[in-house]
């Protein structure tokens, strides 16, 4: 049997699964559309409906052209498209599988794993319409097909939700967010099952960008059960913060000499009770999200809040927790309105790196705890980065430890220049090697290897074009992501690997985690860019061009 793939991209297979072209976009867009018509349709209509800029007669006679050009193709055994010249027109479905319609009839009939894997993408989604009327009808049936898909979504993931498949789960709301992202629904299952994963922090994320969503775009918020699963998730942070702590220790102990940091507890100018509360929920949030990075460890919350109200000295610090930055801040209330300045340093120099004052309202406070976080986490990140960089760069080679190999091998990577791609890829292979349980190591190694592949592929003057990189780059990136999921750089890495080889559905997922685990990257936003762009899906490509310049004044490395 043919097959005719509607949804997506445009696809007419034989019966051994061959790709047959059509000789024209309007013999493509006549097939597809009496595939779907399920009575014989009047021959004006169509021609009305494909070559209304021609008069009359000369439209009848482009249509029974293309009816010849389609019966060329189509009827090698069977009479699929009719020889008669009926006045009105219907094609034999028997021997013609259209997946449009598989898709509604399982739709339809509560089947909804069937219908789920056969939704492919958007109906025509590539498919560039030879005329408005056609384009019309395009886009209503476009606008039924993702109604029906959005409905077998969301009853889906509610069924893996109840079964406690998180990753399953995720995946199929976040195929809702896709078709529809003002669908509310989508975005609460998404919130559930990210939450169900032991992901707080991305499930409250998932909250602020629907608010910015329906802000942006409909002047309006998150309903009240959008809002009230919020605050739930928002208030249950005690077992997720420790399983963090817990996670990070084990990191620690795979890569001893990571960079670490310490967020002191905030302290407040004058100590109210609700005062106290905001900066003790801040200072927590501001653990939480910092520990995601995952290249530094974070000391607990725990840990940290024995240092409360005590005077120490920056280099006690250091000696006591090793740690090689330190966070501090102080929250002051003025009336309606709070003010927060934070600090970053150097314990062991005395150096002062970075500075911030956050002012808000007191009641937007209360609910804004990981909103500010993030903020500051995304401000923090690139000037680590950069303090990282200054040591690797001066540490003779001879003295380095394994984190600062690994900070040179990426630092020379991003430079580009074909002898630092060739050194980096060295350095981090000799770690990777020798530490092969250590997920920064492996993804160093992936995100090396890929920046060498990447701009040697670009076949610019200077450089040599390198395949040899492939195997073991994509494999490290695998390997960095099995080995800890929650760090950002093996997700960038391999969504990088996976759009080079054409694999955009693997991609767009490890891109999109990226760019969750760590907002502040913006590599992965160009990535996302360049994803959905090769995919054929450009205006989802329009959306995350305003981040990436939002977020680029940020990046250490930036110029």
């Amino acid at each position: 049997m043919m097959r005719l793939q509607l949804l997506g991209d445009f696809e007419l297979l034989d019966e051994c699964g061959r790709s047959l072209k059509l000789a024209s976009r309007k013999d493509a867009a006549l097939l597809a559309y009496l595939a779907l018509q399920e009575k014989p349709v009047d021959r004006a209509v169509v021609a009305d409906l494909l070559w209304v800029d021609r008069a009359e007669e000369q439209a009848r006679k482009s249509l029974r052209q293309s009816l010849v050009a389609l019966r060329r193709i189509l009827n090698r055994n069977f009479e699929i498209v009719p020889t008669d010249r009926d006045q009105r027109i219907q094609i034999d479905l028997s021997y013609i599988a259209v997946d449009a319609s598989e898709f509604k009839h399982a739709a339809m009939t509560g089947n909804v794993e069937l219908a789920a894997s056969l939704y492919g993408g958007a109906f025509l989604g590539n498919f560039r319409s030879p005329t408005n009327a056609f384009d019309r009808w395009i886009s209503a049936e476009r606008a039924h097909l993702d109604d029906l898909s959005c409905g077998v979504l969301m009853e889906l993931a509610q069924t893996r939700l109840t079964a406690c498949d998180w990753t399953g789960a995720i995946q199929t709301a976040r195929a809702i967010v896709e078709i529809n992202h003002l669908n509310e629904g989508g975005h609460r299952l998404l919130m559930r099952a990210l939450e169900g994963g032991g992901r707080r922090n991305d499930a409250l994320q998932q909250f602020h960008r629907l608010n910015d969503l329906l802000r942006d775009e409909l002047d309006v918020h998150p309903d009240t059960e959008t809002t009230a699963l919020y605050r739930t998730i928002k208030e249950t942070p005690t077992q997720h913060l420790l399983a963090d702590s817990k996670r990070g220790e084990e990191l620690e102990s795979k890569l001893s000499d990571r960079p670490g940091l310490v967020v002191l507890p905030l302290r407040v100018v004058e100590n109210s009770h609700e005062d106290q509360a905001i900066a003790d929920g801040l200072t927590e949030e501001l653990i939480a999200t910092l520990a995601a990075y995952r290249w530094f460890f974070v000391t607990s919350a725990i840990q940290a809040a024995t240092y409360r109200n005590r005077q120490i000295e920056p280099r006690q610090l250091y000696n006591e927790l090793g740690v090689r930055y330190v966070l501090s801040g102080r929250l002051r209330r003025t009336g309606n309105h709070l003010s927060v300045r934070l600090d970053l340093s150097d314990p062991l120099s005395g150096e002062h790196l970075w500075s911030e004052r956050i002012r808000c309202h007191f009641d937007e406070a209360l609910l804004a705890h990981d909103t500010l976080a993030r903020q500051v986490a995304a401000a923090i990140e690139p000037e680590l980065l950069k303090a990282e960089d200054e040591i690797s760069l001066r540490v003779p080679l001879q003295d380095f430890k394994r984190w600062e190999q690994l900070a040179r091998a990426r630092r020379l990577a991003e430079r580009g220049d074909e002898n630092g791609l060739k050194a980096s890829v060295e350095l981090a292979g000799d770690i990777a090697r020798q530490f092969p349980n250590c997920a920064y190591a492996q993804a160093t190694l992936g995100w090396t290897s890929w920046l060498i592949f990447a701009i040697s592929a670009l076949d610019k003057e200077g450089y040599h074009r390198n395949l040899s990189t492939m195997p073991d780059g994509m494999a490290a990136c695998e390997a960095a992501v099995t080995l800890d999921p929650r760090f950002y750089l093996g997700h960038a890495a391999l969504g990088g690997w996976q759009t080079k080889v054409g694999d955009f559905s693997s991609a767009l997922p490890n891109l999109r985690r990226s760019i969750d685990l760590n907002p502040s990257f913006p590599t992965s936003y160009n990535q996302m860019v360049g994803c959905l762009t090769r995919a054929g899906r450009p205006q989802e490509a329009f959306g995350w061009i305003k981040p990436l310049d939002l977020i680029s004044p940020n990046d250490a490395f930036r110029g």
